[in-house]
């Protein structure tokens, strides 16, 4: 008990005082690519359909961030996701004829957004922080359909505000500018996303 006692002691010392890798006046980049439940989503609103399959991309996603102190920066993030829908959609022409076709939507999204961030428990070399995505989300939807009555943009064309919530990200630098990162969000654009960051 005492030994774990002194291990939770010691990790909290470590959080709380270690030295911050991210300094004043630095800037960080990032490029990655995310995982959302976007295609799932898709998937889930074309039900009605039969012989439904979703195909698409990992999120691309980027970030540019700029420490205004040794725990605090302020930045700009983007993304960019497109998901394709095949699905067999069957319906009567002007003949009232019935009509079977393969027919697609597609759906790409474009999120932007201002990412305030708090760091803490920095070490040289770890940059750990939380913080939030406020934004804004551009959504496009086609499709490709001989259906006259088609309409597959209803629930996904259009833009929208968008807020997010970054619980844990971390940043680590194999030198003085290279390094990996990982953000975990709540809300738009991801769920998760890595990548490679550039520190200069």
């Amino acid at each position: 008990m005492k030994n774990k006692l002194f291990l939770v002691l010691l990790m909290t010392a470590f959080v709380f005082n270690a030295q911050a890798q991210k300094s004043e006046g630095t800037s960080v980049a990032t490029l990655g690519l995310g995982y959302s439940f976007f295609n799932n989503i898709i998937k889930t609103s074309l039900e009605s359909y039969t012989d439904v399959e979703v195909k698409s991309v990992p999120t691309i996603a980027f970030s540019f961030d700029h420490s205004l102190t040794d725990n605090f920066s302020i930045g700009l993030a983007g993304a960019y996701q497109s998901v394709t829908g095949e699905f067999t959609n069957t319906y009567f022409d002007e003949n009232l004829v019935s009509q079977t076709e393969l027919a697609k939507t597609s759906i790409s999204r474009i999120n932007i957004a201002i990412r305030p961030l708090f760091h803490y428990g920095n070490s040289d070399k770890l940059d750990m922080y939380s913080g939030l995505r406020v934004g804004y989300l551009i959504r496009n939807v086609t499709a490709d359909s001989d259906d006259p009555n088609a309409d597959f943009s209803d629930e996904f064309d259009g833009n929208r505000f968008a807020l997010g919530l970054v619980p844990f990200g971390f940043r680590y630098f194999f030198s003085d500018n290279l390094g990996i990162n990982m953000d975990l969000q709540l809300g738009t654009p991801y769920v998760v996303s890595g990548g490679v960051a550039f520190q200069f």
